[in-house]
């Protein structure tokens, strides 16, 4: 049996983590996809309620050794709260991988971008070819870094 003591320093340790495996100032939003196969197109939709603070934005792809190509484009839609729509082209450049395990590549997509209204920002990811070995595919948006910071 714990004792009360342990439990709180196992919550606190918790907290911790999860506070510093966040990035700054940011969100995180994964959609996981069936462990096989990319080849339809995935929904991210972020809540906005700043509408002054410069962000980045990247996707993140958590991928494994069956991924058997190392470059994939992609297109990302982004249709903004205030109804407009913008696709762009993205072409990620992914290492290959022995790790038995899945492992995540960050690729930045936006610097400096400002999400101008309050509300929820649909992405649409989709692959422009098959991708087998890819698990999971996300969006990071983060404080960008202000120029006294670089």
């Amino acid at each position: 049996m714990m004792r009360p003591m342990t439990y709180a320093a196992a919550a606190a340790c918790l907290c911790l983590s999860a506070a510093c495996s966040s990035p700054k100032g940011g969100k995180v939003e994964m959609t996981d996809l069936d462990g096989y196969r990319w080849e339809e197109p995935i929904e991210i939709a972020v809540d906005n309620d700043d509408t002054l603070t410069r962000r980045d934005l990247s996707l993140v792809v958590r991928y494994d050794r069956r991924l058997a190509v190392d470059t994939l484009v992609v297109h990302i839609a982004t249709h903004t709260p205030d109804s407009l729509s913008l696709v762009e082209r993205l072409t990620l450049h992914i290492p290959p991988t022995e790790a038995v395990h899945p492992v995540e590549r960050i690729f930045p997509y936006r610097s400096r971008a400002v999400l101008l209204h309050r509300g929820i920002y649909n992405f649409t990811v989709t692959p422009q070819t098959d991708a087998a070995g890819i698990e999971s595919v996300g969006l990071i948006i983060e404080e960008s870094a202000t120029d006294s910071d670089r």
